[in-house]
């Protein structure tokens, strides 16, 4: 009897072999990437595009591919890049055709070189309505969930999507239908010179400064919650602290070189880009400040490489 059983464990390995599974995955780990989202602006505009910017960066020494188009709520074939949002009436934004819900995006690939980040762009205007809303802070979130390829060993014709991860970017604000209801400041920022070298720096090395000294009639920087303020609506301060004498009180902010300089989408050098900051006053208004900044530096140093399709 004991026999009888080795033998037919014997043949149910064999079996199970002949039939098990593998998975294909050819992006790279989870550790291997990141990925950002931010928009253009933080004001949202229903008229014309309103452009935001997905981004992942290759973290490893092996190429991989980008399947970023397609930034969807519900799942799809292939990577799914998928929406969800919070704040007041968030729950009256709509998607704008039935199929903006679930989306393949398997059929678009870019190719990201070893160190590299891609940027892809999409019009959240061509996704979304949010003419409901009304006047609403939203945080938008994302979760980037990747899939490989699951085969059965005796037919690799045949595949299966297989979950293996997500990857959840930081949120941004969004302020919808609100720009006559911001106030605006006046910000610095020091060094308005961004260099492409700031790519290099160690996450914890190098901070560039923005100050605010200029406040309208009513307030002071002391009205500012610090927990608030955010840059691009999307990245968080090292410091901030407030500096002068009374009466001439002005505030330090300051952020990451290199987290700065990731969080404004693609850049080469010699362009310009608009920066901002934004926060919130004890009296519960909003306060944006913007600031123009020039790319410099060598180009090899640059991280962003230019979409190329990958067929």
């Amino acid at each position: 009897m004991k026999k009888c059983f080795l033998i037919f464990m014997f043949f149910l390995m064999i079996f199970a072999f002949s039939y098990s599974d593998y998975i294909k995955y050819t992006n790279g780990r989870l550790d291997n990437q990141a990925i950002r989202f931010l928009p253009d602006t933080i004001i949202y505009n229903q008229s014309g595009e309103f452009i935001i910017n997905l981004s992942k960066e290759n973290l490893s020494d092996k190429g991989q591919v980008f399947y970023g188009v397609g930034f969807i709520k519900g799942p799809g074939m292939g990577h799914d890049f998928n929406l969800s949002f919070d704040g007041i009436n968030s729950q009256l934004i709509e998607w704008r055709w039935r199929y903006s819900e679930k989306i393949s995006i398997g059929k678009i690939g870019y190719y990201i070189e070893p160190w590299k980040i891609i940027n892809d762009e999409f019009d959240l205007n061509y996704l979304l309505d949010f003419s409901k809303v009304g006047s609403s802070v939203i945080t938008v979130k994302g979760v980037y969930t990747l899939k490989a390829s699951k085969f059965q060993e005796r037919n690799s014709a045949i595949a299966i999507p297989f979950e293996i991860g997500k990857i959840y970017p930081e949120p941004f604000r969004l302020f919808v239908n609100m720009e006559n209801q911001l106030v605006n400041l006046n910000i610095e920022v020091n060094p308005d010179n961004w260099n492409l070298n700031w790519f290099h720096m160690a996450q914890d090395k190098g901070v560039f400064t923005v100050w605010i000294k200029e406040m309208p009639e009513g307030y002071s920087v002391n009205d500012i919650k610090q927990d608030t303020i955010l840059m691009n609506g999307v990245l968080k301060p090292t410091d901030v602290k407030i500096v002068g004498a009374e009466g001439k009180e002005r505030m330090e902010i300051k952020f990451s070189k290199r987290e700065g300089i990731s969080y404004i989408g693609y850049i080469e050098s010699g362009s310009k880009k608009k920066i901002n900051i934004s926060g919130q006053f004890t009296d519960e208004k909003w306060f944006i400040g913007v600031a123009e900044i020039e790319i410099t530096g060598k180009q090899e140093h640059n991280r962003y490489q230019k979409q190329k399709h990958n067929k």
